[in-house]
């Protein structure tokens, strides 16, 4: 129960993207749908890129022959959204398949107004003080972040299965489901995280858990790690690290997919993952 999509082809679309990603106006219309239409493609094999086409289906609506057009940002953005992930992606998903079965992982996440956030996935536990953390004004912003801080660290773990996540905010539950959120920052963290499912081939879906039922997420986004490692002793005695530039970029909404910083976080820290 996989799609690939042929090496050929891929091959293809890495020279392409990487030719479109250099470019900062349309010159040739034929060329741009040429494109769109691999992109398209790929789509089949790769779903959740459906919502990276939306800017650059907007541009090819307005072409006319022999009209230059400039890529805006929104463009050029989802130009390099594709351009990283079939920079790393092999080709091959199941991600479609996956919720066809039952959870192979839990993971259960917090966040708290006061100390910072939290996200567990047994063994692997991460906790992280908001103290110097910049943007995030909100409680949604705050209940969303462990979510897709816990997908970026730990998605190569879950290559090829399904993650059932469990959150007391109604409001991240729906933005995980539906890759869609208004606030500019919530959307670039729900572009991160479609990227980390499509990249790793994982699928996460979240339920609403009460808060009183989520303890041990509770525990860590309180600063009580000692309260949470009593609860649950098969964790891991000590805490996921998180590396400074993968917690800078998922916080920088303005450097987006066009900066060189995302791919070179590309090729240094999810290639290695």
């Amino acid at each position: 129960m996989a799609l690939s999509l042929p090496d050929d082809k891929l091959l293809r679309l890495r020279g392409l993207l990487q030719q479109w990603s250099h470019f900062k106006c349309i010159r040739d219309p034929q060329q741009f749908q040429s494109l769109l239409g691999h992109l398209v493609h790929t789509t089949q094999v790769v779903p959740l890129g459906k919502a990276y086409l939306n800017h650059l289906f907007s541009l090819a609506q307005d072409l006319r022959p022999g009209q230059f057009r400039r890529l805006n940002c929104a463009a050029r953005s989802d130009i390099a959204w594709w351009a990283n992930l079939c920079d790393l992606w092999p080709g091959i998903s199941v991600h479609q398949f996956l919720l066809l079965q039952e959870p192979s992982h839990h993971l259960y996440s917090d966040a708290s107004g006061s100390w910072g956030c939290g996200a567990w996935s047994l063994p692997s536990w991460v906790q992280l003080p908001w103290q110097g953390i910049p943007h995030l004004n909100s409680i949604a912003l705050k209940e969303l972040f462990p979510i897709v801080l816990a997908c970026a660290l730990w998605g190569a773990s879950w290559r090829g299965t399904y993650v059932l996540c469990h959150s007391d905010n109604t409001a991240a539950v729906a933005q995980v489901n539906k890759l869609h959120a208004r606030d500019p920052l919530a959307t670039h963290l729900l572009r991160c995280l479609a990227f980390f499912q499509a990249s790793f081939d994982f699928r996460i879906q979240a339920v609403h858990i009460s808060g009183q039922l989520n303890t041990g997420a509770d525990d860590l986004s309180r600063d009580r790690a000692g309260h949470f490692l009593a609860a649950y002793p098969s964790a891991s005695p000590h805490p996921t690290q998180v590396p400074p530039q993968v917690l800078d970029l998922l916080l920088s909404h303005q450097a987006d997919w066009t900066s060189p910083q995302w791919r070179q976080l590309c090729s240094n820290f999810w290639r290695q993952a």
